[in-house]
């Protein structure tokens, strides 16, 4: 009897030691885990989303100029359909004041090209130059 209660207290101590051995490594596991989604979470916040807000803002400063590069061919194209050889035009002068402004001759139009620089162009050039300058966006930022 003395063995029985022997054995089984033997196999209850090593049921328990089991038991914590089990339990060490489960908690390990779940501090290393822990550790990886902190380190993850780290990563996400530190590199990721700031690389993806920096992303985002290149791609909207690419579609702005799109924008303008599309405006600019169609107003191009509008004055060279209708044959316009002077206009009448509002200019904002900035914090949405405007300026009427009249334009005698049409055949030549002035065009931001980079850098502050503008150039004169004729109507067929300026839509030569504005279209050169959409193909070399799309280019660039062939994904977008």
């Amino acid at each position: 009897m003395c063995d029985a209660i022997l054995f089984y207290s033997s196999t209850i101590v090593h049921s328990m030691l089991l038991f914590v051995a089990v339990s060490r490594i489960v908690i390990a596991q779940r501090i290393s885990r822990s550790c990886q989604e902190q380190e993850f979470e780290e990563f996400l916040e530190g590199r990721l989303k700031p690389d993806l807000f920096r992303a985002i803002a290149d791609r909207d400063k690419v579609f702005e100029q799109q924008k303008v590069f599309s405006e600019l061919r169609r107003n191009i194209e509008n004055l060279e359909k209708n044959s316009v050889t002077g206009l009448r035009t509002l200019v904002n002068l900035g914090s949405e004041v405007h300026l009427q402004a009249e334009v005698p001759d049409t055949q030549r139009i002035i065009v931001g090209i980079g850098l502050g620089f503008h150039m004169q162009f004729t109507l067929s050039e300026a839509l030569n130059f504005v279209t050169q300058e959409g193909i070399k966006i799309s280019q660039v930022h062939p994904g977008i």
